[in-house]
Parts: structure tokens; sequence; C-alpha cells
């Protein structure tokens, strides 16, 4: 019945539908989640904030399991606009370059934080933390 309402296409009980299928785990394979999600992507209209919030949370679902360049890809929208989402993505790009001790890569995302304008004091200072870690190891 869920499924049924994911692919109704209707943006309120589609994505509600669909998020209680992701965080019930009522659907274990990952390509299967990872086709709900595009799903609910592609085939609904949103406003930006909310559609990128849903591929934020698609980039959070595929980092313990896809490789670098899928993750870049599905951050590129995120990270080329200025969208609330942005210093939430480059925190998690840059803790996924840190757990694969690709500490370069991840000093790159934590100081496009830095280098950011306006955010909540909280994002500078988690910024500056995660690379005073990756420059002590």
């Amino acid at each position: 019945m869920l499924k049924k309402l994911i692919f109704s296409n209707d943006q309120t009980y589609s994505t509600l539908s669909f998020l209680l299928v992701l965080n019930e785990n009522l659907v274990s394979e990952k390509q299967e989640l990872l086709g709900l999600f595009d799903q609910i992507i592609n085939n609904n209209k949103f406003d930006n904030e909310i559609k990128n919030l849903i591929i934020f949370k698609k980039l959070i679902f595929q980092s313990s399991f896809s490789n670098e360049s899928e993750l870049l890809e599905i951050a590129k929208p995120l990270i080329s606009t200025e969208t609330v989402w942005k210093p939430h993505v480059l925190l998690l790009m840059g803790d996924y370059f840190a757990s694969k001790k690709e500490n370069m890569k991840a000093k790159d995302f934590y100081l496009q934080i830095l280098s950011s304008k306006g955010l909540q004091k909280d994002f500078y200072e988690l910024a500056r933390s995660k690379l005073s870690e990756i420059t002590n190891d």
C-alpha cells in the first residue's frame, strides 16, 4: 500500500509514505530504496528546499555504502547552490573523507564551511574542531 502511494506522485502522501518506509526499514534492498528516492525526487513538484532535503537524506543513506564519485555526484547540486542544506552536506562530505583518512579532501570541505558567510556559529565551530582533529592525526 505504501509503495502504491509513493508511485501516486502526490507530493504530500508520496513523500510521507516514502519516509515511513525509510524510517521503519520496511524495504531492506538498497537498490530498491534508491529507486524510491529517485521516484520521489524526480516525480514530485517540491519547493526547492524540500527537494534539497530529500536529496540530502539520499546522500546520508548512500554515504555508508557508495563510493566517492557517487556521493560527490549526489552532493554536487547541493554544494553548487546556496541552500540551507549546503553546510550540512559540506560537513557530511568532510566527515566521509576524514573517516577514509583522506584528510586533504576532508580539509577542503571543512574549509568551505569556514569561508561561507552567514552560517550559524555552530557550523564554524564544528568545522574548526574537525580541522583540528585531522591536523593532529
